[in-house]
């Protein structure tokens, strides 16, 4: 027989730390809701937005999450998470809209859960560049499994090649700064995972930015005396995903520390009963 079935959900509009020269910004985290084990619905919204003056604001966050049993012996986990009228650092980025989504199906009679992915940025602009970034859809969409992702960079070099030239699902055989390397996941070795099994990378395929270019490194992108602004993560676990569609590292100017923006995880986990 069996055993129960057991939600696991979180999602943000905004979360972080961050330190100016005199003191510790203080930034509560907005938005945010996550499952109990039983499943069911939970929303958070920030209908009025948020702001500490200078630093950065929002003007509308929203994030929903379902639970349940769609069908005999199939479930269902879904986290989708919305953020109007996102500006930091005195518009140093700036965006109309981030949309995020993580949908997790997961059937008894399967071994593992099928996980798919939605992004979207709306108007995003980074040192007044405006920036489209292409996301690939194959990778959200059409690889919904652990074994799925894992066998296709495993037996395709061309996907692999193709790939690991626009996002780091591989240790990096190129140079970094060295002050990006600390905030860049990458594995320890050649093998597509880390030592703990996860796959890190983007859904991020190309980011097109208007002259004057601004430096990128694989789904990242410098911003100039500020720090590093990283697009679309995804995490990629054996029965799970997170995907992170803003997470800027400050680095370089009067506020250190970091900034997340509209992140979601979903997964869920047949639990056998005791014998």
């Amino acid at each position: 027989m069996n055993g129960p079935f057991l939600h696991n959900a979180f999602g943000l509009a905004l979360g972080g730390t961050l330190t100016s020269p005199t003191r510790p910004v203080q930034i509560e985290t907005q938005a945010a809701t996550s499952l109990g084990v039983g499943g069911g619905e939970s929303t958070a919204t920030v209908p009025n937005g948020y702001e500490i003056p200078g630093i950065l604001s929002f003007s509308k966050a929203t994030t929903k999450i379902f639970g349940g049993e769609i069908s005999d012996g199939v479930f269902n986990t879904t986290v989708s998470v919305s953020v109007e009228g996102v500006r930091i650092l005195a518009g140093a980025v700036t965006a109309r809209a981030l949309d995020a989504s993580i949908s997790s199906t997961r059937d008894r009679t399967q071994s593992q859960p099928e996980i798919t992915a939605s992004a979207s940025f709306t108007d995003l602009v980074v040192d007044s560049r405006r920036i489209a970034v292409r996301l690939d859809a194959d990778m959200s969409s059409n690889l919904p499994t652990y074994k799925s992702m894992r066998d296709k960079f495993e037996t395709s070099s061309n996907y692999e090649a193709t790939t690991c030239t626009t996002r780091l699902w591989r240790k990096t055989k190129g140079s970094l700064p060295v002050e990006l390397v600390p905030h860049m996941p990458q594995p320890k070795t050649e093998k597509a995972e880390d030592s703990t099994g996860i796959l890190f990378g983007s859904l991020a395929q190309e980011l097109v930015c208007d002259e004057p270019v601004l430096t990128t490194f694989y789904h990242c992108i410098e911003v100039p005396s500020v720090g590093y602004l990283f697009l679309a993560e995804l995490a990629t676990f054996a029965e799970a995903r997170r995907l992170t569609m803003m997470r800027f590292e400050l680095t370089k100017g009067s506020y250190t520390g970091r900034l997340v923006l509209a992140e979601c995880f979903s997964n869920g986990t047949v639990v056998n009963p005791f014998p």
